[in-house]
Order: structure tokens, then C-alpha cells, then sequence
């Protein structure tokens, strides 16, 4: 049901879909309404609409040390799951993890659930385990964006803050923020409200609601067990992509 539902949603040519920021009616045209005195009319626009004939879903998953554990069996199961359901579904999938460092996940990598999620604690291991959300987040945008397909999603699996280990510098370069200061808070929120003009974006909770203070409730859903992953997912994209 949830391939069958999502198809519809990212493949369809025939689908409707809002741009990120659109708005839910018509609304009055600021620029418009300056002309006015000249004589303009028309100060109400119609929200925005997009017809994709193909679409690229990037997920992105948080391999700090917060993650360790549970949250991060669960979030690589999530991604196993996803990928599939959303290749089957018609749209092309890139996998990515990142903590202080990024890495790609190639298709074959993540086909084998077992496997995968050793991948993902020995990432884990070798790499450090502070995280450096604002930079990756928007490095994984600009892949995003060169790629051909026009319609663009990236899922984000966290379980909220940017910190860096044991609050001192991440060992990336240009990072020179600490464990959940202020600045590298304010970073994030910055960087997903650039992106989310450019493309759709959705952050998965992994066993907590923190990454609603950075992606705000409308982008944000909260999975606490794999049993709820495919419902979640498809009530957000039915909420923020089709229209009447």
C-alpha cells in the first residue's frame, strides 16, 4: 500500500505536487499591492503548484555518538526500509551518513539490513562521534541540487542537537563551535531554512521530538518504533505534497 501511495505521490506524471513553502490558499501579492495607487487589481496570487515527472529522495542519517545503541539499529533499519519502499516506488535514492565527516552509501551497501547496520556503527567508530549538522546538511543540498531530477526530498534521521565530542571542537575543518553552543544551534536552523526554499525536507525524530527545535513541527515527524515508519511517512507526504 505505502508503494503504491507513494508512487503516486513522487513518479505519477500526472501528480500534483505544492513547492516547499507554498501556501495552503490564496494570499495577498505584496508587490502587488504597492501598485494599487496605479491602478493593479489583481492583489491576490494562487499558491504555487509543481508537476514532476521524476524525483530524487536523499536520506541522511546521524551517526554521532548520541545515536549509539538502539537509535541507531533503529534509524538503519529505517533507512534499509525506506530506500526500498521508495525505489520500488519510482524514485531514485542516495544514502547518506555524517558525524563529523560525510560518507555515501552506495545501493549495495544498504541492501543486506545486517550489514548495513555494522556499516553504520563502525562509520560511528572511525570517524568520531561529534556531529557537525549545519555543514553536511547543506553539502548534501548542493548534491541535491546538481542532480537531473527536478522534484528533490531529503530525509533527515536524527535524534536532534549538533554537538561535537564531549564538548570540544569537532575535528572538521572551519568548525570551531562547542558542544551545543548557541552558534551551532543557530547554524542549523539557519541552514534548513535556506534549504527548505530549494527543495521538500522532512526530519525523522529517531526516539525523541529535539530535532523539532531546529526543523519545526510541520517538517518534523517522531518515530519511536519501526511499526509506525511507512504510516508516519506517508500521512506527511500526503499532508505536504498533494493537493485538491
Amino acid at each position: 500500500m505505502f508503494i503504491q501511495k507513494a508512487r503516486t505521490i513522487l513518479s505519477d506524471n500526472a501528480g500534483i505536487r505544492r513547492l516547499p513553502h507554498c501556501r495552503n490558499g490564496p494570499y495577498l501579492d505584496e508587490p502587488r499591492l504597492g501598485l494599487v495607487p496605479a491602478g493593479e487589481s489583481r492583489i491576490f496570487a494562487r499558491p504555487l503548484r509543481r508537476q514532476y515527472h521524476s524525483y530524487h529522495v536523499g536520506l541522511l542519517v546521524d551517526c554521532s555518538g548520541s545515536m549509539s545503541g538502539k537509535k541507531i539499529e533503529t534509524a538503519a533499519t529505517a533507512i534499509h526500509a525506506l530506500a526500498w519502499a521508495l525505489q520500488q516506488a519510482g524514485a531514485a535514492v542516495t544514502v547518506w551518513g555524517f558525524n563529523c565527516v560525510l560518507r555515501e552509501w552506495k545501493e549495495k551497501e544498504i541492501e543486506n539490513l545486517k550489514e548495513f547496520s555494522k556499516a553504520c556503527d563502525q562509520f560511528m567508530e572511525e570517524t568520531g562521534y561529534g556531529n557537525h549538522d549545519s555543514y553536511h546538511l547543506r553539502t548534501v543540498g548542493q548534491l541535491l541540487a546538481a542532480r537531473s531530477e527536478p522534484g528533490q526530498l531529503l530525509i533527515v534521521l536524527s535524534d536532534g542537537h549538533p554537538t561535537c565530542d564531549k564538548g570540544t571542537d569537532c575535528a572538521y575543518p572551519g568548525n570551531k563551535w562547542k558542544s551545543r553552543s548557541p552558534e551551532a544551534k543557530k547554524a542549523l536552523s539557519t541552514a534548513v531554512r535556506q534549504l527548505s526554499r530549494r527543495l521538500t525536507l522532512l526530519a525523522v525524530g529517531i526516539r525523541t521530538e529535539a530535532p523539532r527545535e531546529f526543523y519545526g513541527e510541520h517538517r518534523t515527524i517522531v518515530l519511536q518504533d519501526l511499526a509506525g515508519l511507512y504510516g508516519l511517512l506517508m500521512a506527511w507526504l500526503e499532508r505536504h505534497f498533494i493537493r485538491g
